[in-house]
């Protein structure tokens, strides 16, 4: 009756209601698997991880071992760090059951935590198989492909990504990183534009679109972006110094030390900055100050 209950609990997202159900049929029938794999599930929910591999660790020492628990013991796992022993569940979820797309989905995000970028290929490619429609598992392998310098075949995974998904602004922002890295940096300008339209406030997607404009010499436009990406995440301080070297293209000396005092501002230990302040100093005829930087650089590296 009480594991029914739980159940019951749990489906209608009465977690806790549905944690003292479990218990209590535990009280009853402390070797029941199927009570312990409950409450795994319900510990889960209320996401206390270490619970809930406990419960499901002790289900499985008790008998219980099919797919289902074996795919929810690798996600807690997953979530608590535990990336290994992960792997090891997620596999024997997919050896008892080995065309459940969402397993090979979470194998793939496991494996790339790992940085096995070959193997989260094949596990994202394996989900695609079993569901085409899936467009995380597309961006994961593109984002894998990416990382492997494979570019052209990361921008068709992106693209597959944004056909199954429009809005999928992550996939266009891979687009444009892969873009860039091929120095095609008109067509990843449009990709960056294509996050922007759907996540305005995408700090890392201004911060890369100044960088593909500073490379096609479009630098008040660069600076913009850089101005826009530290509106939206003020961190960014590399956007601070690149907004310094795009001034110095202008000629516009005095903004771009200012641009790299308030990086330095908030880490003196810079030798680049160093350097342009050096070197924009010295365009001012501000010689002393100028060697003083130099000093500064040649302390740093």
């Amino acid at each position: 009756v009480y594991i029914a209950l739980g159940f019951y609990l749990r489906a209608q997202g009465l977690y806790l209601e549905a944690e003292e159900a479990c218990r209590r049929a535990i009280t009853c029938d402390p070797r029941s698997a199927p009570v312990h794999y409950e409450l795994g599930l319900t510990l889960r929910k209320l996401e206390r991880y270490e619970e809930a591999v406990r419960a499901f660790d002790l289900a499985l020492r008790l008998g219980l071992d099919d797919a289902p628990i074996h795919f929810n013991r690798a996600h807690a796992l997953l979530v608590t760090g535990r990336y290994p022993d992960a792997l090891l569940s997620v596999d024997r979820s997919i050896e008892l059951a080995p065309d459940n797309a969402a397993a090979w989905f979470e194998k793939g995000q496991v494996l790339a935590l790992l940085e096995d970028f070959n193997g989260v290929i094949d596990a994202f490619s394996r989900t695609l198989e079993l569901n085409p429609k899936d467009a995380h598992a597309s961006f994961g392998k593109g984002e894998a492909l990416s990382a492997l310098g494979r570019y052209e075949d990361a921008i068709a995974a992106f693209d597959c990504t944004l056909t199954l998904d429009s809005r999928f602004a992550d996939a266009a922002y891979g687009k444009g990183l892969a873009l860039a890295r091929l120095l095609n940096y008109p067509e990843a300008i449009k990709s960056f534009n294509y996050t922007l339209e759907y996540v305005p406030d995408h700090a890392r997607a201004h911060y890369q679109k100044g960088l593909a404009l500073s490379k096609s010499e479009n630098y008040e436009l660069a600076i913009e972006e850089f101005t826009n990406a530290l509106t939206h995440y003020p961190s960014i301080y590399d956007a601070m110094y690149r907004s310094g070297l795009a001034y110095i293209q202008l000629g516009q000396y005095e903004k771009a030390l200012q641009s790299f005092e308030n990086v330095l501002a908030n880490d003196s230990s810079c030798a680049a900055e160093w350097y342009e302040k050096a070197e924009t100093l010295q365009s001012l005829e501000r010689y002393e100050e100028s060697l003083a930087a130099y000093d500064r650089t040649l302390e740093l590296n």
